[in-house]
C-alpha cells in the first residue's frame, strides 16, 4: 500500500470545516464519507506504488474531497461564493489539480 489516512479523522475533519464554513447543513454523513472515499481512490490512483507520507497523504485527500464538495455545490461548474465582490469562478475540471504539487516530489514519472 503507497499510504495510509485515517478516514474517520478525515471524515470529522472534513465535517468540521463545512459546518464551519455553512456548507455542511444539507449534507448527510453518507455524502461525507463518500466524498472521502472518492478522494482517497483519486489519490490512491494518481499515486500508483509510489510511497507517499501519511501527513502529506491526509492533506491530499482532504484537498480533493474539499475540491469534490465544491464541485457538488455548484453543479454547472461555476462557483459564486465572491459574487458580490466579482465574477464567479469557472473550477478547474480536475479534481486533483490543487494536490499535483504537493505530490509531485513523492509520484514517480513513468516510463512511456
Amino acid at each position: 500500500m503507497a499510504f495510509t489516512v485515517d478516514l474517520e479523522k478525515l471524515r470529522l475533519v472534513l465535517t468540521r470545516e463545512l459546518h464551519l464554513a455553512g456548507g455542511a447543513s444539507t449534507l448527510e454523513p453518507t455524502d461525507i464519507a463518500e466524498m472521502i472515499d472518492t478522494a482517497v481512490q483519486m489519490v490512491r490512483s494518481y499515486v500508483g506504488a509510489s510511497e507517499l507520507p501519511d501527513k502529506i497523504a491526509h492533506r491530499a485527500v482532504l484537498e480533493v474531497a474539499r475540491e469534490l464538495n465544491t464541485r457538488m455545490l455548484s453543479p454547472g461548474g461555476v462557483f459564486s461564493a465572491f459574487a458580490d465582490a466579482g465574477s464567479p469562478v469557472r473550477l478547474a475540471r480536475d479534481p486533483l489539480r490543487a494536490v499535483y504539487p504537493m505530490l509531485a516530489p513523492y509520484v514517480r514519472p513513468g516510463l512511456a
